[in-house]
């Protein structure tokens, strides 16, 4: 036994860097999904400047800077930034990191009311968000910094699993169960052939059947349809999103991610094979 130590030590350390460990965590940007969690004690939200990804870190890498080491921090490097600083911390890089965000309108629109403003926001992605009845029906929209309301709505499904005391993420859950800014924007760029592009927008459109008394489930289906536009790459981009702009359909959309992803299904089925084999040789060997 004394002389696998070693090896168990090292099975201990990568397993542990693999899986989740501990409850209590935070929210952060991921570019690859939208949001992610990282560990309260010792995890970071970051932005890699070089290459313009938003992730968690567990330690590795903010952790390692001296500079960073053991506080709580908010700030950038020439090529990094780290924060712990609580849910979101992330979103303020873009102060500090320009290139990497732009400034959104934050409004409310209702049919014959004046529009609801709040204080512009900053974020990787601006969004609006357009629901109307499928026939003849008024528009609502709201319109605002993509990731900062991802974040909420998690918090908020989170909070409610765990205490049973908060709904507000129902009112969202429409909007953040179809595909993300980054998907949607990442495929345009490649459709479009337009990657090099300063500034990009794009459209999806879908639809769905809603009760026209939501307390009452025997009242009639309404038929809704919905439209989310994001864009990147210019202040305030997400200001006249409207029904009239150029815009895919959520099938389309899911069928060109799809493609997408069948290309390097390889690679990620590789990288869980090896990830599995070794869990099993670790847990074989010692156990």
């Amino acid at each position: 036994m004394i002389n696998n130590f070693p090896l168990l030590s090292a099975c201990v350390i990568i397993l542990a860097a693999v899986f989740p460990r501990g409850t209590d965590a935070f929210f952060c940007v991921d570019s690859a999904k939208g949001w992610c969690e990282t560990n309260d004690m010792w995890g970071y939200c970051m932005l890699n400047k070089t290459v313009g990804s938003w992730q968690c870190d567990s330690g590795e890498t903010c952790g390692k800077k001296d500079a960073i080491k053991n506080r709580k921090v908010n700030g950038c490097t020439k090529d990094l930034c780290c924060c712990n600083t609580g849910d979101g911390c992330s979103l303020a890089f873009i102060k500090l990191a320009e290139e990497h965000g732009q400034k959104c309108l934050n409004q409310n629109e209702a049919p014959n009311s004046d529009p609801e403003h709040f204080r512009d926001c900053d974020d990787p992605y601006c969004y609006s968000f357009l629901v109307s009845e499928e026939e003849g029906g008024q528009t609502t929209a709201s319109r605002g910094c993509y990731h900062r309301s991802l974040l909420k709505h998690q918090m908020f499904l989170k909070e409610d699993k765990n205490y049973q005391n908060n709904t507000k993420w129902k009112e969202t859950e429409r909007l953040f169960s179809i595909p993300t800014c980054q998907e949607i924007l990442s495929q345009t760029e490649k459709s479009a052939g337009n990657s090099n592009s300063s500034s990009v927008s794009q459209c999806v459109d879908f639809s769905w059947e809603q009760l026209e008394d939501p307390e009452d489930p025997t009242s009639d289906q309404i038929p809704m349809k919905g439209r989310l536009c994001c864009c990147e790459g210019g202040a305030l981009c997400n200001s006249n999103h409207g029904w009239a702009d150029n815009g895919v359909s959520l099938p389309e959309l899911q069928q060109m991610i799809q493609d997408s992803k069948s290309n390097s299904t390889p690679f990620a089925t590789s990288s869980t094979t090896v990830l599995f084999v070794f869990f099993l040789a670790c847990t074989f060997k010692f156990f």
